[in-house]
């Protein structure tokens, strides 16, 4: 997804969840969700409601604990103030992509999604920025 290589990505996931959802390995996205950067909100949605929203729960779940790892010391988790597409989000805008091509990407509609999403990627992103920089200053692992 860094090298912005949408349809190829979409075709490859895809694929890989041609062979995860008949034995519902779900766990297998749970756990790399964090990579996929949007892949399962745009693949699975729509046409797999209830197998998403079961992964989202793994993930999430995961992510808690990964949080409380990573972070333990720190009372503040600032990553669990992101819905699920607003992590998605920003961490394409993290990845050098351009509100255009992630409205074009999750497929919204272009002129005011773009100037919106670009004040939440904004806001989100300095969150997350404020967030690291507090851990840093307390120079606790993050």
């Amino acid at each position: 997804m860094s090298l912005k290589r949408a349809e190829r990505a979409k075709a490859n996931f895809s694929h890989a969840l041609s062979i995860v959802l008949p034995d519902r390995m779900m766990t297998i996205l749970a756990v790399h969700y964090r990579l996929l950067h949007g892949l399962l909100e745009l693949c699975m949605r729509q046409e797999h409601p209830l197998e998403y929203k079961y992964t989202i729960e793994l993930a999430c779940d995961f992510n808690k604990g990964r949080v409380d790892v990573k972070h333990g010391l720190h009372d503040e988790k600032f990553t669990q103030w992101l819905t699920v597409m607003e992590h998605s989000v920003a961490m394409l805008a993290v990845r050098g992509w351009k509100s255009k091509e992630m409205a074009s990407f999750f497929g919204f509609p272009c002129i005011r999604s773009s100037i919106t999403l670009r004040r939440c990627t904004a806001a989100w992103a300095s969150q997350i920025a404020a967030g690291c920089e507090r851990c840093l200053r307390s120079k606790l692992p993050f």
